[in-house]
């Protein structure tokens, strides 16, 4: 049985797991930077107030949380759109960021490969979700799950996110965990060409 965690704490740990997560990447000073499963924008906001000269554009499936987003962020471009078919062209962004939604994919290769191409050559990716360190945890991780009842959930493997990368031209750079007690991890790779 899942218990869902009160919105304050869950708020709470939410913007605290993203200052964290941008406290242990350096995104670029200017340029442009697309957020796939934005939500309702949030992580948008405090990607503002650390890089204000950045363009910041967000896509979600949720038609209800972009406009929410779009209530609260004006300055962002937002989009209601599946991750696999976000409505940018070729080329468009200088990094991606994915947190906390790799989990939620069917699909993870269309992901993986719509995110190659909306990234400059030399672009970045950075993902940020929880990675079993091996085939029990992520078992338990799966039936397990996450608390929020809407969506489809697979945790994957650091075996299974490099073959994704590297099918989509991605090449793995680094991967860190969040914290000592974290089983959240970043994934920074690089678009090849």
């Amino acid at each position: 049985m899942k218990f869902p965690m009160p919105k304050k704490i869950k708020d709470y740990l939410t913007r605290r797991r993203h200052r964290r997560f941008l406290s242990l990447y350096d995104l670029p000073e200017r340029g442009t930077v697309l957020d796939i499963s934005c939500g309702e924008g949030d992580f948008l906001e405090v990607l503002r107030s650390y890089f204000p000269a950045l363009e910041l554009h967000g896509v979600d499936i949720s038609e209800q949380y972009i406009s929410r987003a779009r209530e609260k962020y004006p300055w962002a471009t937002l989009h209601a759109s599946d991750a696999s078919a976000v409505p940018y062209g070729d080329r468009t962004f200088d990094a991606v960021l994915s947190c906390m939604s790799l989990h939620h994919y069917k699909s993870p290769t269309a992901i993986f490969m719509e995110i190659s191409r909306v990234l400059r050559p030399g672009g970045r990716v950075y993902v940020l979700d929880f990675v079993p360190e091996h085939r029990i945890i992520q078992i338990l991780f799966n039936l397990y799950g996450c608390p929020e009842p809407y969506h489809f959930e697979k945790y994957y493997l650091k075996k299974e996110i490099l073959s994704l990368a590297a099918c989509a031209g991605l090449q793995v750079e680094k991967i860190r965990k969040m914290g000592l007690f974290s089983r959240a991890k970043i994934i920074l790779a690089r678009k090849i060409s």
